[in-house]
């Protein structure tokens, strides 16, 4: 159900009115992370961590067809906890993604869970 929720909330999100007829395809976050070639974990902020904030951090992204990360959109997730989870879905890259047996440009979500306050701490 939650992977639903994403999608309803990337569709909002990503679309602008000029081409909402256009929108691209949004694929469910488990078939995303089947083409993610690197990706690179968001560190646990220290004053986050040290304050005992935890969480999911949702971030919204739309893949080219070659598979680069060309928007970044935030769609949930703790205040503290935010930037590091962006910082992060930056760096992930994604073989291209099918569709109908076509790259295509497509929508997705990568979900960050900060839940081990013993994780890695920004410095």
């Amino acid at each position: 159900m939650r992977t639903s929720l994403v999608q309803l909330v990337l569709i909002g999100l990503l679309a602008s009115p000029a081409i909402a007829q256009t929108q691209p395809p949004t694929v469910p976050v488990k078939a995303l992370m089947e083409h993610a070639t690197h990706q690179e974990k968001a560190l646990y902020p220290a004053i986050a961590k040290a304050a005992h904030i935890t969480g999911d951090v949702v971030v919204g992204v739309e893949l080219d067809e070659t598979g680069k990360v060309t928007k970044y959109v935030l769609i949930s997730g703790p205040e503290m906890l935010r930037s590091n989870a962006i910082d992060a879905a930056k760096q992930w890259t994604f073989s291209p993604v099918e569709v109908d047996g076509k790259a295509s440009t497509v929508r997705s979500a990568i979900i960050f869970k900060f839940h081990d306050l013993y994780a890695s701490t920004s410095e």
